[in-house]
């Protein structure tokens, strides 16, 4: 007589020694990073490159990008920032929808020490302005199609706040182009700048859906922590593919 329990029971056991091996894979994968506090996200992506490079990094909806390309981009914006004399630890807000300069900007502003504050795309300028207020920003980067609630929301903060509107037409946009003409090699000893996992990474935000947003500080550890618990936890590799349905101004995003 066959006993109809022990599929389902052995189901269940399967499940749970697959999930006790994800979460050992992961606390090992976050347990030395400790070891080097210099090892930032943009540091290990540089070792992803020297294996990687050619390989398809990012693809959104208009190119994609190989691991070299990514990185030569995300060099161009942090030498932006230094051409621009953005200072450790000044801020800088993104306003965007997800594409492959999203994660460039980000990535390469925050290598230099720049903090960047991921703003959710569907604020009025009122809650915006209270975003850009609360961070500090003195500058916005932004998309042509939300350049016009960043414009009001910047003229209602009483310190300069600068609009940069990333492409499009509307606005004149041209940083995007800007940023093309600078170099993409890897950044010389001169242009470094001593950025460790205590330092602050990205400001990210609640919703605000039951008030205004309130602002989290993410630090380069926390980054690093994400990153790589994550990266346990599905145990991803070169072969994969991973599909990013939410909005990249949302931590899990």
């Amino acid at each position: 007589m066959t006993d109809e329990t022990s599929e389902p029971a052995n189901s269940a056991a399967t499940v749970k020694s697959t999930a006790n091996k994800d979460w050992l894979r992961a606390l090992q994968r976050i347990a030395p990073i400790e070891q080097d506090q210099s090892r930032i996200l943009s540091a290990a992506f540089d070792e992803v490159i020297a294996a990687r490079g050619p390989e398809a990094a990012v693809i959104d909806d208009r190119e994609s990008l190989s691991f070299t390309q990514f990185a030569e981009r995300a060099n161009r914006y942090s030498r932006w920032a230094l051409d621009d004399e953005l200072q450790k630890g000044d801020v800088v807000a993104l306003v965007m929808g997800n594409c492959a300069d999203y994660a460039a900007i980000w990535l390469g502003l925050t290598r230099v020490g720049v903090v960047v504050a991921l703003l959710n795309t569907h604020l009025s300028a009122p809650a915006l302005a209270h975003c850009l207020r609360v961070a500090g920003a003195r500058s916005v980067i932004v998309s042509d199609a939300l350049a016009p609630a960043c414009l009001d929301a910047a003229a209602m903060i009483d310190a300069p706040v600068r609009v940069l509107v990333h492409d499009g037409e509307r606005f004149e946009g041209r940083l995007k182009a800007d940023v093309a003409s600078l170099s993409g090699a890897p950044l010389a000893d001169e242009e470094r700048r001593e950025v460790t996992l205590r330092d602050r990474a990205l400001y990210i935000f609640t919703s605000g859906t039951t008030g205004l947003p309130k602002a989290a500080i993410v630090t380069h550890r926390k980054v690093m922590n994400w990153s790589l618990w994550f990266s346990g936890l599905t145990n991803a590799g070169p072969k994969d593919r991973m599909y990013n349905c939410l909005p990249m101004y949302h931590s899990v995003g």
